[in-house]
């Protein structure tokens, strides 16, 4: 595969994150941790799963008018460290390292809900992701009595590991 191609979200060649120094990163960092919570819930994949979300749709931190990173990638910049996310390349083979959601909700900025993984296991999470969207159709209660009771998953950790946590979005 070529070289020369970006990462499918910002059409850079590496994370937009690693374009910052770690200073800038700091920065953002400290106003990602300041935002004042707006207390009203949103609906991700599982209302209760205390994912962090920001107010955009395209899940960025704005800084000054500006989207200046996503917000999870700053998570997992933090979390990894910066020789980590310089293994995530962009050409997303099977066999790459990419940031996974393990709750199943796009651009989900709480650490815990982070993992750095093969390509190949953040897809298999997807049908973790299709059994739980699914299962909440009879309710939670359900849903946490199956993930609780049977092997429905068989990642490490858990898909439904993040079941008993509330929904936070943040302004």
């Amino acid at each position: 595969m070529s070289s020369d191609r970006t990462h499918n979200k910002s059409g850079l060649s590496t994370l937009s994150v690693l374009e910052e120094n770690h200073e800038k990163l700091l920065e953002w960092k400290r106003i990602l941790d300041t935002r004042i919570l707006c207390g009203e819930q949103i609906t991700g994949l599982v209302q209760n799963s205390k994912c962090i979300l920001l107010v955009n749709q395209k899940g960025t931190l704005v800084v000054d008018s500006k989207h200046v990173c996503y917000g999870y990638q700053l998570v997992a910049y933090f979390k990894f460290g910066r020789d980590v996310m310089s293994l995530i390349k962009p050409s997303k083979e099977q066999t790459d390292l990419v940031i996974s959601h393990i709750c199943g909700t796009r651009n989900c900025c709480n650490a815990d809900h982070l993992l750095i993984e093969p390509k190949s296991i953040n897809e298999e999470r997807t049908h973790c992701h299709f059994v739980m969207k699914n299962a909440l159709k009879d309710g939670e209660a359900v849903l946490r009595y199956y993930f609780s009771n049977y092997t429905l998953c068989r990642h490490a950790p858990s898909c439904g590991s993040f079941l008993l946590h509330k929904v936070i979005k943040y302004c």
